[in-house]
């Protein structure tokens, strides 16, 4: 159960005054979730059910641009999956393995309309059948290739919304030396609309239920390597995705909308971790690419996210304790609205620090600290602005029944 207010500063001349209360929610949720896994040594199943209902009300008196509205918020949605995922592994002698699986999910949506009037057209549900394989050869001690494939297709769908696809991946392994190895890989993607961004109803984002699949494929080729207590991998990779489901800004009418963009990525990556003495190990890692969208509104390629990511993390375990501080930069970054050309955003840098001790094999305590600059960062890429929350720190305690 979620409460908040939200009230404009000096910085909107429409609203009667300063501090005034612009609006006023309450969310609830309830939630049933079940879940029951079986695994051997050829034979993985899943079995879950999973329901969360989310009720929300309240009273809006502005809009976010300070417009005097006067109306109440009130909306009620359903959200349900329950399915099974079945897979079974062969192995014939020691070059080949075989896996072949196959899953079924149904999934239910139901938004009861503003103040509790039921509206027929708005429950949706679909299901989404799939088999899938997986055949792993090694060809001698130096040389591997695993191919894979999937067929997925829905029934059921909300006038007739149905998918059908079949992706494929591959990838061959190349043993240099003893700690050299190189590989290149091939593999495609298929994502669904999900019903809340096809038919959700939210006061901040907009749904779209003509939002088409994204389909893409990525190409990788690698290079990996362990000495002593380093492993390194630098790659470089490309990433085509043709109508990524994205949420742009809007921000004529501060919402966020739900939409088909094709996407595209070019770049570089090496990374490191390293095995110290005393219980310490280190990580870290750059990472250089190119992102760029293209959609109906901007019918060029322009430019998204940032260049530069820079990840680098100590962590040290002895005895019961565990502690890790991690940091993430990203450089040379942009905001990407809707329908302008991307605006250049500011550097911002992510930080966290972990504690955690082990008490004994049920309990344990841990403290987290983020934003350890107490930096205000906007972390936002769609053209507005969404800052990082101020240092802060969360403390738990869990016990393992």
């Amino acid at each position: 159960n979620v409460k908040y207010d939200t009230w404009f500063d000096d910085g909107y001349k429409s609203v009667s005054k300063s501090g005034a209360l612009q609006q006023n929610r309450e969310y609830v949720t309830k939630q049933n979730l079940m879940q029951v896994t079986y695994q051997d040594d050829s034979v993985k199943g899943n079995l879950y059910y999973n329901q969360n209902k989310l009720m929300a009300d309240g009273y809006t008196n502005y809009t976010t641009s300070g417009v005097y509205s006067g109306k109440m918020y009130d909306t009620d949605e359903k959200n349900r999956t329950y399915g099974a995922d079945i897979q079974k592994k062969w192995e014939f002698g020691n070059k080949t393995n075989l896996i072949l699986g196959s899953s079924y999910q149904n999934e239910f949506y139901d938004d009861y309309g503003k103040d509790g009037h039921k509206s027929p057209n708005q429950v949706t549900s679909r299901n989404i059948y799939a088999v899938y394989g997986q055949y792993d050869y090694k060809f001698d001690e130096k040389n591997e290739f695993i191919f894979g494939a999937r067929e997925t297709w829905t029934t059921g769908g909300y006038k007739d919304q149905n998918y059908d696809n079949f992706s494929m991946s591959g990838q061959y392994l190349h043993k240099l030396t003893e700690n050299d190895s190189l590989y290149a890989s091939v593999g495609q993607s298929f994502i669904m609309p999900t019903f809340s961004q096809m038919y959700g109803a939210s006061d901040s984002a907009v749904s779209n239920p003509d939002l088409k699949p994204q389909k893409g494929t990525n190409y990788e080729l690698g290079w990996k390597r362990v000495n002593n207590n380093h492993s390194w991998k630098a790659a470089i990779y490309h990433i085509d995705i043709t109508d990524n489901i994205t949420a742009t800004w809007d921000g004529t009418k501060t919402e966020y909308k739900y939409t088909n963009e094709d996407f595209k990525n070019t770049g570089v990556e090496i990374t490191c971790d390293i095995i110290g003495k005393d219980g310490f190990t280190y990580n870290w890692g750059i990472n250089y690419g190119d992102p760029k969208v293209k959609g109906s509104k901007k019918p060029y390629w322009d430019r998204k996210y940032g260049r530069w990511q820079m990840n680098g993390g100590i962590n040290y375990t002895k005895d019961k304790w565990i502690t890790s501080l991690q940091g993430t930069y990203l450089a040379q970054r942009v905001g990407t609205p809707s329908s302008d050309h991307s605006v250049s955003e500011k550097p911002y840098f992510l930080t966290s620090l972990t504690t955690t001790y082990n008490a004994d094999k049920q309990s344990s305590i841990s403290l987290t600290l983020d934003n350890l600059l107490n930096r205000e960062d906007n972390l936002s890429h769609s053209g507005s602005e969404y800052y990082s929350t101020p240092f802060n720190f969360l403390l738990s305690y869990n016990y393992k029944f």
